[in-house]
């Protein structure tokens, strides 16, 4: 571990050690895990990768840490959480475009000022565009897929109409 914690400080992506997870679920519950960085953008996101599947450590992504239980054992490899340019949202005439790491409620109450419909069932779910699209979040009748255009897997924005 101490090698890829060398390579992810040497790129220069933010990072901590035995960070505990329970600041970063929504349950608050969780023991450490052995390296979270904090990709800023989607070539960090990959170079984190990149590091980790070379090196063969499990990784995961996590977003604001809804729909997660973690053992207070914590998790023994490593965790990128997205921040920077991934947890953005930009509104445009034909739709919104979100990063993966931006808070569905935030997206959901700031679409509706913007005068956009078809995300009011996400205005009380605590979890991120990412994990949404990832599973299909919905609730009251709807859910994401029926007002999502475009999911970029190889850049994790998306595109709402």
């Amino acid at each position: 571990m101490q090698k890829v914690i060398s390579l992810i400080e040497k790129s220069g992506i933010p990072f901590t050690t035995n960070t505990p997870l329970h600041s970063y679920t929504t349950w608050k519950i969780g023991g450490p895990c052995d390296l979270m960085v904090f990709p800023r953008s989607v070539e960090e996101a990959s170079e984190c990768i990149r590091i980790f599947n070379t090196a063969g450590i499990p990784w995961m992504i996590i977003g604001k840490g809804s729909n997660m239980l973690v053992s207070d054992d914590g998790f023994h490899g490593a965790i990128l959480r997205l921040s920077g340019a991934l947890d953005t949202v930009s509104f445009r005439d034909d739709g919104v475009i979100a990063g993966a790491g931006f808070s569905l409620i935030t997206l959901s109450l700031q679409a509706a000022k913007y005068g956009f419909t078809g995300l009011e069932f996400a205005s009380g779910i605590p979890g991120t565009v990412g994990g949404a699209v990832c599973m299909n979040a919905g609730a009251h009748g709807s859910d994401i897929s029926k007002t999502l255009s475009l999911a970029l897997v190889r850049h994790p924005y998306l595109l709402l109409r």
